[in-house]
């Protein structure tokens, strides 16, 4: 089976592929110049080209790329999280569509779009929240 992970080289993006590499086929994709080492794509998923590209041939998506809001502030800030989680989200749905995938996992940062740091205890989500 051939998936494109969005966010290959974040923690999450390493850690399924590691626990996983023996019985899946990865399309790392990701910002990180690490990327291009381990055979991936280095791109935003923002870049529309090239989400349609890597997205070629996949049977799966597993979308675990976001941004890190907290390291930016006003109009950078909102810009960024709109390039990555919006039209980057729509890239890959529209990928999907266009290739015929029938399997998308999107997951995301609770710190992305709550601003809530949850490293120790629990957060609770509702909609009284504000987003980043």
């Amino acid at each position: 089976m051939k998936i494109l992970v969005t966010g290959a080289c974040g923690k999450l993006g390493r850690a399924l592929r590691r626990a996983t590499a023996r019985d899946l086929n990865f399309i790392p994709f990701d910002v990180a110049e690490q990327v291009v080492a381990e055979g991936g794509v280095r791109a935003s998923i923002a870049d529309r080209d090239a989400v349609l590209r890597a997205a070629g041939g996949c049977d799966a998506i597993v979308h675990l790329a976001t941004t890190n809001c907290a390291m930016v502030e006003g109009k950078e800030r909102s810009s960024l999280w709109l390039e990555t989680e919006t039209i980057g989200a729509d890239n890959l749905f529209q990928a999907a569509i266009e290739h015929g995938v029938r399997r998308v996992v999107f997951a995301s940062s609770i710190m992305v779009h709550f601003n809530v740091a949850w490293n120790y205890g629990h957060a609770v989500i509702d909609e009284s929240l504000p987003v980043c």
